[in-house]
């Protein structure tokens, strides 16, 4: 089992990693911004698979509702970025404003939301 600041400095990497290629690899095109899909996901992907299995018990446990604020943050944020683009289905039609902006209340609420699940607080433990 991995420590919980191991799980907290993978999870806030990735998630600075998201954030570097929504505000640097990416065109300009009615508004918004296309970035290629196939990166998107590998960095997505990541991020979810970070979370260790304590998380995603309690959130399977308690949902949206629970103590666990990263859990709805994901949930929007892939609503941000996920938005096919009408011309070209290899890319994301991304709203980059809000996108960094979750992704920046994310990076400190999965911080918390991870030593939360490690607490005895939790109910995991």
């Amino acid at each position: 089992m991995l420590n919980p600041e191991e799980i907290i400095v993978t999870l806030q990497g990735y998630i600075k990693k998201l954030s570097n290629v929504i505000s640097s690899d990416s065109t300009a095109f009615f508004g918004k911004k296309n970035i290629n899909k196939q990166r998107i996901d590998d960095i997505l992907c990541c991020i979810e698979g970070s979370f260790p299995e304590e998380y995603r018990k309690y959130v399977k446990q308690h949902g949206g509702r629970g103590r666990v604020r990263s859990f709805n943050q994901m949930q929007q944020l892939n609503l941000a970025i996920k938005n096919k683009c009408f011309w070209n289905s290899n890319v994301y039609s991304v709203n980059v404003d809000e996108a960094l902006k979750i992704l920046k209340t994310l990076q400190s609420s999965v911080s918390s939301d991870i030593r939360f699940i490690f607490s005895s607080e939790s109910g995991m433990f």
